[in-house]
C-alpha cells in the first residue's frame, strides 16, 4: 500500500488526473451540509483553507450540493 498518499502529503497541483480527491470531496460535502446556502466563492475559500491551491470546479461544487448557478 505504499502507492497510497496520505491526505497531508496530497498536492492536487502535482496530479494530472481529473476529479476531486475523496478527502477533499468529503470536506466539501460536510461544509455544504452545515452551510447549504454557501456561495461558490465561500466554498472555494473554505477548500483553499483545507488544501492550499485547490481549484474547485463549479461542477464539483454543484455535484456536492451547492445551490449557486454557474455564471
Amino acid at each position: 500500500m505504499n502507492h497510497l498518499k496520505t491526505f497531508e502529503n496530497y498536492n492536487p497541483l502535482n496530479e494530472g488526473k481529473p476529479g476531486i480527491h475523496f478527502a477533499i470531496r468529503n470536506k466539501l460535502i460536510d461544509f455544504l451540509k452545515h452551510k447549504p446556502e454557501a456561495s461558490f466563492k465561500e466554498t472555494q475559500e473554505f477548500l483553499n483553507s483545507v488544501q492550499k491551491g485547490w481549484k474547485l470546479s463549479h461542477d464539483d461544487y454543484q455535484e456536492a450540493g451547492g445551490k449557486e448557478k454557474k455564471k
